[in-house]
């Protein structure tokens, strides 16, 4: 099966629109499981830090950490799709 790509007229403005929508679509259902697994995280540093187990809660900080450090909002300043 072969690709039609559009490079004028009105379904060129239509497919853009459409790959934008697309990836914005993907990007956010990333976000949202990033954000399940920093719950699931943050649930599992609580139950480390109620048994005392130092080496599981330093782990799971190290883990948290480098998670809100990806969801920051200084990395959403440049997005591909953000002509719109």
């Amino acid at each position: 099966m072969r690709s039609v790509s559009f490079t004028c007229g009105p379904f060129a403005e239509a497919q853009t629109r459409i790959e934008d929508f697309g990836t914005a679509l993907y990007f956010s259902q990333l976000y949202f499981e990033t954000i399940m697994d920093l719950n699931t995280l943050l649930e599992k540093l609580e139950l480390a830090r109620e048994s005392e187990d130092k080496d599981r809660v330093k782990a799971l900080e190290e883990q948290i950490c480098f998670i809100e450090k990806i969801c920051s909002l200084d990395n959403f300043d440049e997005q591909p799709f953000s002509d719109n």
